[in-house]
């Protein structure tokens, strides 16, 4: 069974992020999709359940909204963050070999795929 995991910020992709995981569980089931939100198990370590499923997840997508770019505390862009939850996810995924086809929303701040670093 393929595993496929969400990874989006909430401020930005939660709606656009909960339709394409309503989507995707309509097609392929729900227990192949992870998305936080209903997907932790009570009393576990969210950092670390979220970790273990992306590294897990045949298909990792990523949503990617005009924030992610955006400046975050002190100026510097959010995905250039080390410590940013959502950047060191993806670098965690990027520790496993995997294939990647980088896409982005049609809106203004999201276009530039080139100004990602490489994870």
């Amino acid at each position: 069974m393929t595993k496929i995991a969400i990874s989006y910020r909430r401020a930005d992709t939660e709606v656009m992020a909960g339709r394409i995981r309503d989507r995707l569980a309509d097609r392929y089931g729900g227990d192949t999709v992870f998305m936080d939100i209903d997907d932790i198990p009570y009393g576990k370590d969210f950092r670390t359940h979220i970790f273990e499923t992306i590294v897990q997840s045949d298909v990792l997508l990523v949503i990617v909204g005009q924030r992610w770019l955006g400046a975050g505390r002190g100026g510097t862009r959010r995905i250039d963050n080390e410590t940013d939850f959502a950047v060191s996810r993806l670098r965690r995924r990027s520790a496993t070999p995997f294939r990647s086809s980088p896409s982005s929303w049609d809106r203004p701040g999201c276009r530039n795929l080139r100004s990602f670093p490489k994870v």
